[in-house]
């Protein structure tokens, strides 16, 4: 993401990097607000199910200090975003997705997290942003 620091983050997103989808702008404001909806993912320090990651890594990893415990959080929002974004690109939407978010999201060889199973699609994911 742009490293400016952004009041307004779908303006931004708008008029200087020029993301006309709407939908793809929601997820990239989100990223960029920390407010990515992270629930049943498995922690990639001790592979438990995580309700809650950041509950998680306060509790059960407590000998961690705060900044490393904020960076396995913000890899999984990173990831869940891209995961997202991904779904939203393989499904055509009308106003195509500005290539520079939504291309680079994770490298082939990286692991996404694993997510739990739930009654929630991937389809019903995309409509509780």
């Amino acid at each position: 993401m742009c490293p400016a620091w952004i009041v307004n983050i779908s303006k931004h997103l708008r008029t200087v990097h020029e993301v006309a989808n709407e939908q793809q702008r929601g997820l990239l404001a989100q990223l960029g607000r920390h407010r990515v909806r992270l629930a049943n993912l498995v922690c990639p320090l001790c592979g438990k199910l995580m309700k809650y990651p950041e509950r998680h890594l306060e509790s059960g990893h407590r000998g961690m200090s705060e900044s490393s415990r904020s960076d396995p959080v913000r890899s999984l929002e990173r990831s869940v975003t891209a995961g997202k974004l991904r779904i939203l690109r393989d499904s055509e939407p009308a106003i195509p997705l500005v290539p520079d978010f939504s291309q680079h999201e994770a490298p082939p060889d990286v692991q996404l997290p694993q997510v739990a199973a739930s009654p929630t699609t991937a389809a019903e994911e995309m409509t509780l942003m």
